[in-house]
């Protein structure tokens, strides 16, 4: 996956991160045919993110196919550090 280069501004002081949902899109899969996959990391955390100073992450699908298993984690890395730029 090619990494597009972006920068997230950090959050105004007195303003609290509760929680992120990224949602990401990509063609259907050749097997199975259709329309768009889509799946949605929600990063979250029991005391707000901004609070815990980072989060968890939520995976949720009713189909992503992937090549290798990094794309999952190539994801997960964009989740993470863009919202490590937010709360940092």
């Amino acid at each position: 996956m090619k990494e597009k280069q972006f920068k997230i501004g950090k959050i105004p002081d007195g303003i609290s991160l509760e929680e992120v949902v990224f949602t990401f899109t990509q063609e259907a899969n050749c097997c199975d045919g259709g329309g768009i996959e889509e799946i949605k990391i929600e990063a979250k955390s029991s005391l707000g993110i901004s609070s815990d100073g980072g989060a968890f992450f939520v995976l949720k699908t009713e189909q992503w196919a992937v090549d290798e298993p990094n794309n999952i984690q190539d994801l997960l890395e964009v989740c993470k550090k863009s919202v490590n730029q937010m709360i940092k």
